[in-house]
């Protein structure tokens, strides 16, 4: 049986758990968007920068879920809020950029999900 110690604050589980699978769902994104990158860019132009966009969403991705790691067992909120903001701007950014990229539009709604888990789990804790 574990027994908290005094004094210390209590560890989210749920955080522990969104950011490892934060962390995992970026390393797609990123490869799926480094061969759309590589590849589009020989046919298409925008392909290119749609897929250094979906480089940019993974990289927000993955550091949203390192923050919600990190700051897992610190109290107050500052670490809740920087995940959101990361999660909120990776959505942001793959829904601007979805129109050349159609899968985007997948990571942004994931992305949105990640951001409202988060802001639940911030509610819920004290």
């Amino acid at each position: 049986m574990i027994q908290e110690v005094e004094g210390l604050p209590k560890k989210s589980t749920g955080r522990l758990i969104m950011g490892i699978i934060a962390i995992v769902v970026s390393v797609l994104v990123l490869l799926q968007s480094c061969t759309v990158a590589g590849l589009g860019a020989m046919v298409d132009e925008s392909a290119a920068t749609s897929g250094f966009a979906g480089v940019l969403v993974a990289l927000m991705m993955l550091a949203g879920g390192i923050v919600d790691i990190a700051t897992r067992g610190v109290k107050g909120k500052a670490g809740s809020i920087s995940s959101i903001v990361l999660y909120g701007l990776a959505a942001l950014m793959a829904v601007v950029f979805a129109a050349d990229f159609s899968d985007l539009s997948i990571w942004a709604v994931v992305c949105l999900i990640f951001t409202v888990v988060d802001i639940v789990i911030m509610v819920r804790r004290k």
